[in-house]
């Protein structure tokens, strides 16, 4: 142990909150650890525990004799204040004994209205309160010297007044930060101006002086130019230098004969990706400057601030005037706590270049569907069963476009272990099998070929092929999914993509759009009795059947599907060859109840119903003839030998398709690869190892929510119900 290693908490976090010890890894924040990590906190011992509180406590005591002891005469402002009463000859003007209006932003010296109260001191030059400092001062101490004082009609309108402005809707109005995107209400946010390094006069934001900021303002500039530059973004968060060496470094084995450790087997493979590699570089420093604003002073350089509609940008200086949340401007104008006050410019935990960018959106991805959004992604974690009234007339009257929005129902189903049931890459989107096994729609009213007409459901080619075609060089984890050995990527990645497009347009039967076959196929068909827009409440919470003054359970009839939440019917099951097979029976049971009916009818010469009956019975029967022609295929045999092995006891094994890994919640592009529309360059990720600030998991969940410069990830409930579901 040495004395350096003894340190405060302010001297700690100077040092940048280093173990004590191996000052590499960050110590823990619990008393227990003495400002040491986790590893070396298990090798001291108690001799050195103690050492280490001794020289502490020495260090503090030594601080405290060279400060001198604290001595004080009762002329301290403070004191005098508590102490002393102040008698003054001029007391503060009384309130009016009536109900009479007085603006809640007044001067207590001469109660008059003042929305500025500096602009209104300089003009009214009240005797020892020309400033804001020596107002306060004065009003205080005359309050409390004249105190108590009643509290008249007059106050309590003043202040009812206040509460109803603060209620207004202006001040509830919210706004974005221009450094984290979030949004805030307005009166949170603080007006700042960030200047060229030329400037004389310093913004009032910041902690210094005109004098001052002449000796600071280079420093603090160069420090704001490396927190907020794209090309910081560019370098340390995409690591595109990194990226465009390393394919560049592909090409060069193949130069230097050394192909054995090579993970492309052709020169022209490794030619290709490094074509999509410095393509890809080229668009992401485009979209970064596209979605930036010029820096202060050196319109060659562009700073990551979200462009407002209150953003201003002075033509001739380049001076950005912005609004700021307070942990940004709090993190923006740190300085140290010595006396030279030298600027500690810091990396807002939750700003957009901490590694939060997510860029704009790009209209290949924005003009997607709902179905077509789950095509393009590389990985599923759910399985959505997606509702649709197909029956206008079911709910309120409304607009077509607004229909989908307001009157269809979603839910998401996980398994129970989600790490284990991932599907992993194993190609370039979803077939139209997979994704009739990843939606199951379920229809109300109307009948099932209606459900081409839904907007939701539609998948175009021609938009899925201008999607994968923007993947294919501006996000980095598609990229890396389509990554080729053997052959060049440009003909491979034009392969696979054609591949999974010919599928679409087969199902559809055309490239403009349409549902595909499989979906209509497997939807399931939703009585409107059991698909209610308007949900039970307290008002109607009994039994459903039950007649007043009967028990819950008693003579009632419990409707088990419309109760329970859990029963979930419908979507891919509700045309499996188990399901038909039912039907089938169903029906065989009605024939054989006819048949023996009739046989009845004609021993006691009933005529009358005899017709009806034959009709039922033909009815049933060729019912259960369509159900046992479905039952005919390899698919529908395979799956009854599965139910058969089943009823048999033999264990049952779930068959999911994924690629050589598994994709695993830890992965840094676990998001990114499930949720393609909502992260689309690869960035804004939950893990992310190049981010100074560090983020929790559910202040990154929380931030991205808050988010004005991207509204679908709040938007989007299936990405808030795996938040919820998976954090």
């Amino acid at each position: 142990m040495n004395r350096d290693s003894a340190q405060c908490y302010p001297c700690s976090l100077e040092a940048g909150s280093k173990c004590v010890r191996c000052l590499e890894t960050p110590w823990r924040n619990s008393i227990k650890y003495h400002h040491c990590c986790q590893a070396c906190y298990g090798k001291v011992s108690s001799e050195d525990k103690y050492e280490l509180v001794r020289q502490e406590s020495v260090a503090y005591l030594d601080r405290i004799e060279e400060a001198g002891q604290q001595t004080w005469n009762l002329s301290e402002t403070a004191l005098q204040h508590l102490v002393l009463p102040y008698r003054s000859a001029d007391p503060l003007p009384q309130y009016a004994d009536q109900a009479k209006y007085l603006h809640p932003s007044h001067c207590r010296v001469c109660l008059q209205e003042c929305d500025d109260l500096e602009e209104h001191l300089r003009a009214a030059q009240h005797p020892g309160a020309t400033s804001k400092e020596e107002y306060r001062h004065l009003v205080l101490r005359k309050a409390s010297g004249e105190w108590p004082q009643p509290i008249t009609p007059q106050v309590l309108r003043c202040r009812l007044t206040a509460f109803k402005l603060e209620m207004s809707d202006e001040v509830f109005k919210r706004a974005p930060c221009a450094c984290c995107a979030r949004l805030w209400r307005q009166c949170k946010l603080t007006a700042v101006r960030f200047p060229p390094p030329s400037e004389a006069a310093c913004p009032g934001w910041l902690p210094w002086s005109d004098e001052e900021w002449v000796l600071h303002r280079e420093a603090w500039y160069n420090a704001v130019d490396a927190v907020l530059s794209t090309e910081s973004y560019l370098r340390d968060f995409f690591r595109a230098g990194d990226r465009v060496r390393d394919a560049a470094r592909a090409v060069d084995t193949f130069e230097d004969g050394a192909t054995r450790d090579a993970f492309f087997l052709t020169k022209a493979a490794a030619e290709s990706w490094l074509r999509r590699v410095k393509q890809w570089k080229q668009n992401m420093r485009s979209d970064l400057q596209g979605d930036s604003v010029p820096a202060p002073g050196n319109p060659d350089r562009s700073w990551l601030l979200f462009r407002t509609s209150e953003m201003q940008v002075e033509s001739d200086t380049g001076t950005i005037s912005c609004h700021l949340c307070q942990f940004c401007l709090g993190a923006l104008s740190a300085v140290t706590r010595d006396d030279a006050k030298s600027p500690k410019v810091r990396m807002p935990s939750q700003a957009r270049a901490n590694g939060l960018w997510h860029g704009p959106d790009p209209p290949e991805l924005s003009e997607l569907s709902y179905c077509e959004s789950k095509v393009i992604n590389l990985a599923r974690i759910y399985v959505s069963v997606k509702r649709v009234f197909l029956d206008r007339g079911s709910y309120a009257s409304t607009s077509r476009s607004e229909a989908p929005m307001y009157h269809q129902k979603n839910v998401v189903a996980y398994p129970q272990n989600p790490d284990a049931a991932l599907r992993c890459v194993g190609g370039v989107g979803l077939s139209p099998e997979a994704l009739a096994r990843t939606v199951l729609v379920q229809f109300v009213g109307g009948a099932r070929q209606a459900l081409r007409l839904s907007s939701d459901l539609q998948v175009s080619v021609r938009k899925l092929r201008r999607a994968f075609h923007w993947l294919s060089d501006h996000s980095w984890p598609f990229m890396e999914a389509t990554k080729q050995r053997g052959s060049p990527d440009d003909a491979y990645l034009l392969e696979i993509i054609e591949t999974t497009l010919q599928q679409y347009e087969s199902s559809v039967g055309t490239v403009e759009g349409g549902v595909p076959a499989e979906l209509i196929q497997a939807a399931s068909r939703i009585p409107a009795e059991k698909a209610s827009v308007v949900l039970q409440g307290p008002t109607n919470c009994t039994d459903a059947g039950a007649t007043e003054g009967t028990a819950p359970g008693e003579d009632g009839d419990d409707d088990v599907e419309v109760q329970c939440a859990a029963a979930v019917d419908g979507g891919f099951d509700a045309c499996s060859p188990l399901r038909l097979w039912d039907d089938i029976m169903k029906n065989y049971k009605v024939a054989q109840a006819c048949e023996k009916e009739l046989q009845r009818l004609d021993e006691i010469s009933e005529k009358s119903k005899i017709h009806e009956l034959k009709e039922k019975e033909a009815q049933a029967v060729a019912e259960a003839v369509q159900g046992i022609a479905k039952l005919r295929s390899k698919e529908v045999r395979a799956e009854l030998e599965k139910f058969k092995k089943i009823e048999e006891g033999e264990k049952e094994v779930l068959n999911i398709e994924h690629g050589e890994e598994f994709l695993k919640s830890s992965d840094p592009f676990f998001w990114c690869a499930c949720f393609m529309r909502l992260f689309p360059r690869g960035d804004c990720a939950e893990k992310c190892p190049e981010r100074v600030a560090r983020l929790s998991r559910r202040e990154w969940a929380k931030c991205l929510i808050m988010r004005a410069d991207f509204k679908f990830w709040r938007l989007d409930v299936e990405f808030v119900a795996s938040l919820y579901n998976i954090r």
